[in-house]
């Protein structure tokens, strides 16, 4: 059993260094995706089911900070998040204040990098 727990050990430290080396293909994951790459491999809620109350939040500008803010506790929003904006730019990251800031208007910027990673990293001119 040991030996078999140091060669899976092995296995993962190596399939790791493949994950994040450098690619022109894509950007590789940072220790900071370690939460979000172990809820994806152990199967997470499907994004798709907050992507769209996402988008349905967006659509009325008036009131999106405060609904998200009552959608959000308790929710890992980070990918879903990262999606409808790539999916709908228009709509959540156009116009005179991007929908997306008044989603985070509520986090201090040490809360949206702990919370919001993936949209820090890749949205963060938005933000």
């Amino acid at each position: 059993a040991v030996e078999e727990t140091r060669s899976t050990n092995i296995w993962a430290q190596e399939t790791w260094s493949m994950m994040i080396a450098d690619s022109d293909a894509f950007h590789p994951p940072v220790n900071e995706d370690n939460a979000l790459l172990m809820n994806l491999f152990r199967g997470m809620e499907k994004p798709e089911v907050h992507v769209s109350a996402l988008m349905q939040i967006a659509e009325n500008s008036d009131t999106a900070g405060r609904v998200f803010d009552s959608y959000a506790p308790g929710k890992d929003l980070d990918l879903p998040l990262l999606i409808a904006c790539y999916q709908a730019p228009d709509t959540l990251l156009r116009g005179d204040r991007a929908i997306l800031s008044y989603f985070l208007a509520g986090f201090k910027k040490k809360q949206r990098q702990e919370r919001f990673p993936l949209c820090c990293r890749h949205l963060g001119q938005f933000m």
